[in-house]
Formats: structure tokens, sequence, C-alpha cells
């Protein structure tokens, strides 16, 4: 492990956590996974978009929201990516993208061990975000526990 993962936190062991007869690794949050999460929000977004432009208009879009993910709002601390991880479907895919499992099979975990969940989610958002960045920005990402739509961020 390198030395940067060291000093970051990110070198403690993994959780595990096991229901119905499967075990999950509960990974902490890795750039990777905030990509990821970006990545879905802007997709969703433009995908709620394209059903009601003509192709000139989503094109104009799409230069739009690479504008805005230059700005920062599509980053993992960005309005747009902390407003979805507050929606029951932005919840659910960060809680699978951590448990390492599909939005479907997040919902139906979810939905039996909410309380569990949400806590794990907690635990593993404080333990792998440096304080000052997590300070103020909780998102929903906890509240996937229960929370079983997938919707799109808007929920």
């Amino acid at each position: 492990m390198s030395s940067v993962t060291t000093a970051l936190g990110a070198s403690a062991p993994a959780r595990t956590f096991e229901h119905a007869g499967k075990v999950y690794t509960i990974s902490r949050v890795s750039q990777a996974m905030k990509s990821a999460l970006e990545q879905w929000v802007v997709d969703c977004e433009l995908a709620a978009m394209r059903k009601s432009l003509t192709a000139a208009e989503f094109r104009d879009v799409v230069r739009e929201v690479r504008a805005d993910v230059g700005k920062g709002v599509y980053s993992f601390y960005g309005p747009r990516t902390r407003a979805a991880m507050a929606s029951p479907a932005g919840a659910v895919k960060f809680a699978a993208l951590v448990f390492g499992c599909s939005e479907e099979e997040m919902e139906r975990v979810a939905a039996a061990r909410k309380l569990e969940v949400k806590a794990l989610l907690e635990v593993t958002l404080a333990e792998s975000l440096p304080k000052a960045e997590a300070d103020g920005k909780e998102g929903g990402a906890a509240e996937a526990g229960g929370e079983a739509e997938a919707n799109g961020p808007n929920g």
C-alpha cells in the first residue's frame, strides 16, 4: 500500500456484512467510487433531458454540462452530486458502490436491513473522507438503508 493511501487512512481493513448467506466487503470510499457516482449523476441528468429536447438543443445542453463538470458542479462534493446522494436513487447507487453490488441487490439488502446499512455507510463515509471535506457536506447516502427507488438522481 502506498504512503499516500496510508496517510489518507485508506489502509484500514475493510468491513464485512452478511445478509441472506452472502458476505459483502464494504470498501472505504475510493476515488473510483467518487468518479463513478459523479458520472452516474451526469448520465442520469442527460438521459432525463434528452427525452424532451431536439438533437440541436441536446448538443447545447451537453456542452453546458461539460462546462459544469469542469467547474466542479458534478464533483463528489459539488451541488449536483450531493443532491443526488440525498435522493433515494442516488443513495442506493452510492451504497451499491460501497458494498460492491448492483443497485437492485442493494435495494433488497437495504430494505431488509435499513438501520445496519445506514450505520455502515455513515461509519464508512466518516472513516474514508477527510473531516474537512465531510464537514457540512453529508449527503443522503447513509439514507440508502431502505430507500429503494431507482428513478435517477432526483428520485
